[in-house]
């Protein structure tokens, strides 16, 4: 397997091209930065930004918690005594706070 960059095969990423050479198939990939990923967002068609749009809604969402069930969440997180049921607890509390999923 060779790899090597190709820094001119698609403008959008630039030097963080790398071109992977096998048999029987050479693959490109990319490694971009989110904001390399959101300008290229926006050169999208309409139907496929609002694909994207549909994806970013509903990928590692979960719904938020109201505050009656985040302050019952919190009294248990208060009162628990068991590290591995205060990491669940403290993870719960995070992703339905903020509605999506957070690794803690």
């Amino acid at each position: 397997m060779i790899v090597r960059p190709e820094a001119d095969a698609d403008p959008l990423c630039g030097a963080f091209c790398e071109r992977i050479d096998t048999d029987p198939v050479p693959l490109t990939f990319f490694a971009m930065s989110a904001a390399q990923v959101i300008e290229a967002i926006k050169e999208l068609p309409v139907e496929e930004r609002l694909d994207v749009l549909r994806f970013a809604r509903e990928y590692e969402t979960v719904p938020k918690l109201t505050p009656e069930e985040l302050g019952d969440l919190g009294e248990r997180l208060a009162n628990a005594t068991d590290p591995e049921e205060v990491a669940a607890l403290e993870k719960a509390f995070m992703n339905g706070f903020y509605g999506m999923k957070i690794e803690a």
